[in-house]
């Protein structure tokens, strides 16, 4: 019987590897490691170390702290432009940009309780927005976008300066895992 859902097993019921070596392990084809304990304080190799599953969930990119790309560093996507208080001006087309994506700016300060959202996109260079933005910039600057749930902003890649101390248990999605010193439990998952 093949699960449906990821939280339909506890951690090891799947299976879970060991490492303590600096040679990188790998998860069985059509698994990732949904969560690794370190036993001892450790660090990851300084390239391929801790490799991020890029892969898509329901149309929603999930992103997961690795060594190479940054996760939640930059938004969903971004435009320069311009804003009237009540619509943007962007430089150029970005089909990316979908109705119901949040809107940060240097003068669109993030907001967990009063957001704004683009109210309609046509695919052209005008985004309706869904509340004033007060003041007004005629500064062409970047503009980020977000989906619900999907991008944050300004996260790190880790590397090899980064210690994991033992007994840290960290959740996520990868498809190897590679220590520079150390010890870990991978624990795998669909």
């Amino acid at each position: 019987m093949a699960l449906k859902d990821p939280t339909e097993y506890g951690f090891g019921q799947l299976g879970s590897m060991f490492t303590d070596t600096t040679d990188p392990i790998y998860p069985p084809k059509e698994m990732v490691f949904v969560a690794i304990t370190f036993l001892e304080d450790s660090t990851i190799a300084a390239s391929g170390g801790l490799t991020a599953d890029a892969t898509a969930n329901n149309e929603i990119i999930r992103e997961f702290i690795g060594d190479t790309v940054l996760a939640h560093d930059t938004g969903d996507t971004t435009s320069s432009g311009n804003c009237d208080g009540t619509a943007l001006t962007i430089t150029s087309a970005n089909t990316a940009i979908k109705p119901g994506m949040t809107v940060e700016s240097t003068n669109i300060p993030r907001s967990l309780t009063a957001p704004v959202k683009v109210k309609s996109y046509d695919g052209g260079t005008e985004v309706p927005l869904t509340r004033t933005v007060s003041p007004a910039f005629l500064a062409n600057e970047t503009i980020t976008f977000f989906s619900d749930r999907s991008s944050g902003y300004g996260g790190d890649v880790i590397d090899a300066s980064n210690t994991f101390p033992k007994g840290i248990t960290i959740y996520g999605r990868w498809t190897s895992l590679d220590l520079a010193s150390g010890s870990a439990i991978a624990y795998l998952g669909v």
